[in-house]
Parts: structure tokens; sequence; C-alpha cells
């Protein structure tokens, strides 16, 4: 009866043991199937799960906003008046890039796409740059031209180059396979983004901007040298500056002033003798190329600026005297040399 008893328990524990096997069989194909089911929901394609999504959230308002911003902006560029000469390329350049990214923002303002937070971070970068790129290209618009040529040629090349990195730097961070774009768009980012990663390896300067320099420190050598400046060269320099007319000379004379009481309240006074040496050589390049108004007197119309040398002092005051005895600008023939205390050191800071 003990033995019966024993094989029973035997029996009854072998049954239990292979029931609960079994159980932990189906429970392990079970979680395997899960298993599968979550790999391969993964696996599937993040644009065909965000299209569902997009039926029920629509693009949020401020991103729609973001991007008419950026159309906003990408337009302004394409349509807002470049340089005429200095800076002339490195702002036509910016503005192209600007410009050519306007349908990838168009795009996803029209079609209320749905953006990752990835793509919202790099819209803000690119919406930041495109307004300092503005503004810099304004700046320049509305500087001196020769201050832009002589004294800020590097620190503005170099301010292009680093917005044109921060370009390239935000289209390398736009996650293009996370948006349902069209093909056009995504090739459109993909070029922008090499070409501003080729430019901003190092500022550009343009080759006809550092030759044009390059006259005006020889007729600034001229000047000390107490020769008189040959007016070809002259007049190179004022057509490469598009001064084409007293009128222009006036503008362009006005900024400078406007520059240097900009130092005087700075206090930045070892910057001032280089905007007087400017001062004079427009003022004198004004008289030979293009002579006087009719009603203008030559000593009325340089006592209207301070003059940068006892030189010019001595000038103004010869051409006073002969247009005190009537002779006027037809007895000065071609103005004497004004001479500008330190031309030749300062133009190797230059």
């Amino acid at each position: 009866m003990a033995e019966d008893h024993t094989r029973d328990e035997s029996e009854s524990s072998e049954q239990v043991s292979g029931t609960g096997t079994r159980t932990g069989i189906i429970w392990l194909q079970r979680s395997a199937g899960v298993i599968r089911s979550t790999i391969s929901w993964r696996k599937r394609s993040s644009v065909s799960l965000l299209r569902h999504y997009l039926v029920a959230h629509p693009l949020d308002p401020a991103i729609k906003s973001l991007a008419s911003s950026l159309v906003n902006l990408s337009r302004e560029l394409r349509l807002c008046k470049k340089p005429k000469v200095c800076q002339r390329r490195n702002a036509r350049g910016i503005c192209l890039r600007a410009s050519q990214l306007s349908p990838l923002f168009e795009e996803v303002r029209d079609s209320n796409l749905w953006l990752p937070p990835s793509a919202i971070g790099s819209f803000w970068k690119l919406r930041d740059t495109f307004r300092a790129a503005k503004g810099l290209v304004q700046d320049c618009r509305y500087t001196s031209g020769l201050l832009l040529l002589m004294e800020l040629q590097d620190v503005v090349s170099e301010r292009f180059r680093r917005h044109t990195g921060e370009i390239a730097d935000a289209l390398a961070s736009l996650p293009c396979d996370l948006l349902d774009i069209s093909p056009d768009a995504k090739e459109q980012i993909s070029l922008v983004g090499r070409q501003a990663s080729r430019a901003r390896k190092q500022p550009f300067i343009d080759p006809g901007e550092a030759r044009l320099k390059e006259q005006i420190l020889r007729a600034l050598e001229d000047f000390e040298s107490g020769e008189i400046p040959d007016p070809g060269r002259l007049q190179y320099v004022f057509r490469g500056l598009h001064f084409d007319d007293a009128t222009d000379c006036e503008r362009e004379l006005h900024r400078l002033e406007a520059h240097r009481e900009k130092l005087k309240t700075d206090k930045q006074f070892d910057d001032i003798p280089n905007i007087n040496s400017l001062i004079s050589f427009v003022r004198y390049a004004r008289c030979v190329l293009y002579g006087l108004g009719p009603d203008q007197q030559v000593a009325t119309m340089c006592r209207r600026y301070d003059l940068a040398s006892p030189s010019m002092k001595r000038v103004v005051l010869t051409i006073a005297a002969e247009e005190s005895h009537g002779h006027g600008h037809e007895g000065w023939g071609r103005p004497p040399f004004p001479r500008i205390s330190g031309a030749r050191s300062r133009s190797r800071s230059w």
C-alpha cells in the first residue's frame, strides 16, 4: 500500500510539473511574440508613423509662426539692397543661401508638417542667424565705403564667415529623414549645407577690394612724400568706390565724420587720426576730380570740416587769399598737395 501511494504521488507530481512546463513554454512563446511585435514596430518608417499622428495633431501655431518668420526673412535678404563695392560678394553670398532655403520654409508653413524638437532647434538657429545677417548687410550698405575698406575689412569678413558657419551647423543638425518634405527640398538643404561648409573655412576677401585698398595706400604714401597723386589713380579709386560725383563724396564725408564723432564719444582717440586722413583724402580728390559747385568757394567748402594737418590749413589759407583777390578756382588751378602727417606709418596698420 505504501508503494502504491508513493507511485501515485510521483505520477501526480510529474503531471503537475508537466503542466507547469507546458505553461512556461506557452508564456515564453507569447513573450517572444510580444518582443517580435515590438521589434517589428520599431523598424517601421518614422515618416509613415508620423502621418497618422498628423491627422489628429496639426502644426503648433508657434511653429507655424516660426516658419512664416523664416519665409519673410529669406525674402527680405533676397530683395534687400547690397553694398555697392565693399563686402558686396560676402553680402550677396549669404543672402543667396538664405533665399535658396525659402522653399523649405514655405513647404513647412503651408503643409502643416510636424517638426521634431531637433528640427525646431535648427529653425530657431536659422532665424537668429538670418536676423544677424540682415543687420550686417544693412550696416555695410550705410557705412562709409572707405571705412569698410581700410579699417573694418577683416572684422566684417570674419562676421560674414561666422554667420555662414552658423547656417552650416543648423543645416547639419536638421533631421531631414524625419521630415516629410519633397526630394527637391532635401536636395536644396544638402546643396546649401555643402556650400556653407566650404565658405566657413576662412574669411573671404574680394581680390578687387584688395587691389582698391592697395591703390589708396599708394595715394596716401604719395601724400606723405609730398608728391601730387596721379589723377588717374584717384579716378580709379573713386570709380571703384562708386563715388561718381560730388554728391557721393559729400555723403562719404558725412559718414566719416559721423564715425569720428562716435570715436570721440567712445574715447577711442587712437583711431581718430586715421579717420582724419581719410576725410582729407576724400576732400582733396573731390576737388581734383569734380571741382566745385557754381556758387561754392574752395575755402568755404574746406572750412566745413576739421582740417587733418597743418599743411592742409596752409592750403586753405592760400586758396582763401587767392579768392579774396578775385582769382577763385580759375586762379588756383590744381590744388596744392595736402600733406597728411603720419600717413605712411598708419597705413601699415591697415
